[in-house]
């Protein structure tokens, strides 16, 4: 039984993505599409007007693919908490141009930059309900009065797209994140929140990421914590 084509609309958007993580927003002209897609300029012009209107028919796709990523309601497995982390890095890969041309593209676009600060404020908020929910179940201790767990949020987000701008200067052509630099995302995750995480957690977590990424780092021994220095896995004691 054959499957339906792709329609045009879905093609200018898939082509589109790619273009845009390769070469950055600001370097495909709307040709370059075209002739990806393998249409006339005037066939693309007449679904999207404009790379800002691409980049907005992307965005629900986006929002989509963190909501999963996100969910919440649940008592926490360390196994299912670390590869609802591997889905959103590799979400957040997969739009990584993006995240990492932010700033170019909603410089002058007020709804973008509406629906970003939508976006982020979504993720750092659901975030903040997922450390609350961790801490009155006990896998995590009270947070000191100066750090609320809406900075712990915030400071999760904001790491998060650095190692996104970090590993596009290290993989710019890759078409999906390393394991190692994912192995890397969810280390340095754990490891800024090990201060508050139990400490069987912490051990449970990186146990499932040695499940998921057996070839991402060195297996993490009992009573260690893993330390990165220029993408090689070392161990160190504590």
């Amino acid at each position: 039984m054959s499957t339906a084509a792709p329609k045009t609309t879905e093609r200018i958007i898939d082509a589109s993505l790619a273009l845009f993580n390769a070469r950055g927003f600001s370097n495909v002209p709307l040709s370059a599409i075209a002739m990806e897609v393998g249409i006339s300029p005037g066939n693309l012009s007449y679904h999207f007007k404009s790379k800002a209107d691409i980049v907005m028919a992307v965005f629900p796709q986006l929002q989509a693919a963190l909501a999963e990523s996100k969910r919440t309601g649940e008592d926490f497995i360390p196994k299912e908490g670390v590869r609802r982390l591997l889905e959103m890095f590799q979400t957040m890969w997969r739009y990584r141009f993006f995240f990492n041309g932010l700033l170019q593209l909603i410089a002058d676009d007020r709804t973008m930059r509406k629906r970003y600060l939508e976006l982020e404020g979504g993720m750092i908020e659901s975030i903040q309900r997922i450390l609350d929910e961790l801490t009155v179940q006990g896998y995590i201790v009270p947070t000191a009065p100066w750090f609320s767990t809406h900075m712990w949020a915030r400071s999760w987000w904001m790491m998060w797209l650095s190692w996104l701008r970090y590993e596009q200067l290290e993989s710019p052509r890759s078409m999906r994140p390393r394991d190692s630099a994912l192995y890397e995302a969810v280390v340095l995750t754990i490891g800024a929140g090990q201060p508050y995480f139990r400490k069987d957690i912490v051990e449970a977590m990186l146990t499932a990421l040695e499940a998921e990424l057996p070839g991402g780092g060195l297996p993490i021994p009992t009573g260690r914590v893993p330390t990165i220095r220029k993408r090689r896995r070392t161990t160190v004691e504590r």
